[in-house]
């Protein structure tokens, strides 16, 4: 078990003046045997051509990790670093400030003062700001990525990190089976299937189900994924997870063919792109939800006993009823779900010919989307750069990249997210933009909203270590965020600092806070999932609100591999109780983070 005990302090070391610089160097938190701290830094005068940085200690620092900085040199007792700037901030202008993360090791009992110092590059430097080493790879890293961090001796965390020997000993083995969470987080999606289900699969208690699913005109809607522990069909949701699930295979694909899962993975991501295929049931309509909420939140039982009416809610190019945001994420899933099937289905253009229709419907005939109260818009921007990125990816057509460029100075997606997730997609924006531009602009961005959820940042952690979001579905947010750090680490940006983030809170939904939290794997995993088809016993005993809904027991039926919402405080509280919602629910979006995390750990030990 994992505890995670941080002692929250404030020691400023002391501030110094070059003729260049002001700057100081503080303490704010040490926990077991490391310590987070800053460095603040001032520009008295233009810097045109870079600048250092060099950090004196009283004591030995071991793994000092300090932000947009690259290390030039350390002495031999571990005592004075000296770093350099980045590409990114090699030119600063007069008064600009920089406020630099730091984090290093340095045993627990142990006092130690620090100072620094910073002066502009001129050549040539000063003795103690030159180092024969400036320009090689320190520490295993490789030149040239924009952030070079050393490896730790200990994990930010305290567990052996990604099966990188750990000082000169053995290849640590992974701690969890990543391939059962692999297995499991896709199998959940099959549980979610509507329309018609074929006699082959893995799931024995779902059968065919919404098969009247269609428009007025009697287009055909059968198929899709349920929401989550209902039966509505968001197109959000199905587009968002289907997005994600293809972004991870296409930076994963050999990780999941190792591990046999590319199969169902692709199965996955097909059934719901078929389904958006049929939702787009003209150039100019889209379906963006069927199933009327209060119809189907009456409802308690299976989904192969439904009889309420299913209406179909349409957007359109006409004033009232557009909407950009599902029909842009639409266009965004397909296209880049054109790329994930390539090899295995011969769907290519006929995604991409619907995403570019999809995309031009979004992006011509713009509109806020009427959302029923469920999965509320706060903007379509995000959608359209996501979508346009996806598009120049899908087919190297520069007026895509151009549109997502400017769709992200027109809806200043540079800003600082609530968090990654369908209703704010600009973390993966950034991360596109930069991946095929790697302009600083990107980068920055990235780094000023990934940053603020590491330890020391401004998004709180519990006592265990889970990074805190909102206590509506917790960790929905955790994983989430840990994907599109690894989608981050594996463009070059903070590789090291993002890929631990995303180990320590993966392993937190694996088990380490003493219990799983993904139904059906681990130990003490959830029993009372907030799920209406796997909490009904075999046919043709009833299921309803009395028989299923309060039924103290398990829920009869597993439903494997789904994340439930998580911990509501910072005090790691979770109640395995049906009736909660907020602890308890499960969605399509809860998993969507999850698959394309845990193949990006997986790999991480391969």
């Amino acid at each position: 078990m994992l505890l995670v005990t941080l002692l929250a302090i404030t020691v400023l070391f002391g501030k110094s003046q070059s003729q260049d610089f002001d700057s100081s160097v503080q303490v704010t938190i040490r926990w077991k045997e490391q310590f987070i701290g800053w460095v603040d830094i001032t520009a008295l005068h233009d810097v045109d051509d870079g600048w250092r940085l060099k950090l004196n200690f009283t004591k030995p620092v071991k793994n000092l990790v300090v932000f947009d900085t690259v290390l030039v040199s350390v002495n031999d007792n571990y005592t004075q670093y000296v770093l350099a700037n980045t590409p990114h901030n090699d030119k600063l202008s007069v008064g600009t400030k920089l406020r630099l993360l730091m984090f290093g090791d340095m045993k627990k009992d142990i006092s130690f003062d620090a100072d620094c110092s910073v002066i502009a590059f001129v050549a040539p430097l000063p003795p103690e700001f030159a180092s024969p080493t400036l320009g090689a790879p320190m520490m295993g890293e490789p030149m040239g990525e924009p952030f070079a961090e050393p490896l730790f001796a200990e994990p930010l965390f305290a567990e052996p990190l990604l099966g990188e020997p750990m000082m000169g000993g053995p290849i640590q083995l992974q701690p969890y089976d990543y391939a059962e969470a692999m297995r499991l987080s896709i199998l959940f999606y099959e549980i979610q299937r509507s329309g018609d289900i074929p006699l082959i699969r893995n799931i024995s208690w779902r059968y065919c189900s919404a098969m009247d699913d269609k428009t007025t005109k009697g287009e055909d809607l059968t198929g899709g994924y349920y929401d989550a522990g209902d039966f509505l069909k968001f197109s959000v949701t199905i587009a968002y997870a289907a997005s994600l699930m293809s972004w991870g295979y296409i930076t994963y694909p050999d990780v999941y063919k190792d591990k046999g899962l590319d199969k169902d993975l692709l199965t996955a991501i097909k059934w719901g792109t078929d389904y958006l295929v049929k939702c787009h049931i003209d150039t100019d309509e889209f379906v963006y939800q069927v199933g009327n909420a209060g119809a189907d939140h009456a409802y308690w039982g299976r989904p192969e006993e439904m009889t309420m009416d299913r209406p179909a809610y349409i957007i359109g190019r006409q004033p009232g009823r557009r909407g950009s945001e599902p029909t842009a994420l639409a266009a965004a899933a397909l296209a880049s779900a054109s790329i994930a099937l390539k090899d295995e289905y011969p769907c290519g253009e006929k995604m991409v010919s619907h995403a570019r229709e999809l995309y031009d419907l979004a992006n011509k005939y713009r509109g806020i989307y009427q959302d029923n109260g469920y999965y509320v818009s706060n903007g379509f921007g995000d959608e359209l750069c996501f979508a346009a990125i996806w598009l120049y990816i899908a087919t190297e057509e520069e007026q895509y990249l151009q549109d997502a460029k400017d769709h992200f100075v027109e809806f200043n997606l540079q800003g600082r997210p609530y968090a990654f997730s369908w209703a704010d997609l600009r973390s993966g924006c950034q991360v596109l933009l930069y991946k095929v531009t790697k302009d600083s602009i990107y980068y920055e961005s990235f780094t000023n909203f990934l940053d603020n959820w590491l330890p020391g940042g401004g998004i709180p952690y519990t006592d265990k270590g889970l990074v805190f979001r909102d206590f509506w579905g917790s960790l929905r947010y955790a994983a989430a965020a840990s994907w599109i750090a690894l989608a981050a680490a594996e463009e070059g940006i903070r590789p090291t600092a993002y890929r631990r983030f995303a180990e320590s809170q993966i392993h937190y939904i694996l088990g380490e806070s003493g219990r799983s939290f993904l139904v059906g794997y681990g130990e003490n995993y959830p029993l009372h999932p907030h799920h209406r088809s796997s909490s009904c016993p075999d046919l043709p005993a009833s299921c309803g609100w009395g028989d299923g809904f309060v039924n103290p027991g398990p829920n009869p039926k597993t439903c494997y591999g789904a994340l439930v919402g998580g911990p509501r405080d910072l005090h790691d509280t979770y109640t395995d109780s049906r009736s909660n919602y907020y602890e308890n629910e499960v969605a399509l979006d809860y998993n969507a983070g999850l698959v394309p995390a845990l193949a990006g750990i997986a790999k991480l030990y391969s």
